[in-house]
C-alpha cells in the first residue's frame, strides 16, 4: 500500500506542475503583440489581442490604485483592426475553464479610436465613469521573446 501512494503521488505532482505552468502561461504580459498606451496624465493601460475562444476580443490592463494590481477588462465585442471604440467588462482568468469571466463587481469602461478630421493616425480616449481622458500612441511592447529563452536568468547577477 506504501509503494501505492508513492505511484499516486508522481501524477498528482505533475498535475499540479502542469497548472503551474498553464497559468503562467495566460499572465497578461506573456499575450503576444502587446501595447502600451498612455491616458490623461498618468493613467497607463497596456493592450492584447486574444486568441483561442477569445480571438477577436481585446484584453485590457490598467493598474487599480487602491490594491496596485492590474485589473482586466475584455471587449465585449470582437474589435477590428482599428481598435475602435467599444466597451470593455471587468474579466479575471478562470485557470479552471481556462476562460476570462466576468468579474463579480459589474466594472465597465469605454476605450478606442477614431480617425478625426482627416488624421491619418487614429485618435483614443478612454472613458472611466463619467471621466474622458485623451490617450498617447499605441507603443508596441518590445518582444521578450528571445531574451527569455537565452538570455541571463532574472535572479543572475551581471558578473
Amino acid at each position: 500500500m506504501h509503494k501505492l501512494s508513492r505511484l499516486l503521488l508522481i501524477p498528482a505532482s505533475l498535475c499540479l506542475v502542469t497548472l503551474s505552468c498553464a497559468a503562467a502561461d495566460v499572465k497578461f504580459d506573456a499575450l503576444p503583440a502587446m501595447f502600451r498606451q498612455t491616458c490623461g496624465k498618468s493613467v497607463e493601460i497596456h493592450v492584447a489581442p486574444l486568441t483561442a475562444s477569445n480571438a477577436g476580443h481585446v484584453l485590457l490592463g490598467l493598474k487599480n490604485r487602491e490594491t496596485g494590481a492590474l485589473d482586466l477588462f475584455m471587449s465585449e465585442t470582437q474589435m477590428s483592426e482599428t481598435l475602435n471604440y467599444a466597451q470593455y467588462n471587468k474579466v479575471f482568468f478562470d485557470s479552471l475553464s481556462r476562460q476570462y469571466v466576468t468579474a463579480p463587481e459589474r466594472l465597465s469602461i469605454v476605450w478606442g479610436g477614431a480617425h478625426e478630421d482627416g488624421k491619418e493616425d487614429a485618435v483614443y480616449r478612454l472613458a472611466l465613469g463619467s471621466h474622458v481622458y485623451n490617450c498617447g500612441k499605441l507603443e508596441k511592447l518590445p518582444d521578450n521573446t528571445v531574451n527569455r529563452l537565452y538570455g541571463d536568468a532574472e535572479d543572475e547577477t551581471a558578473g
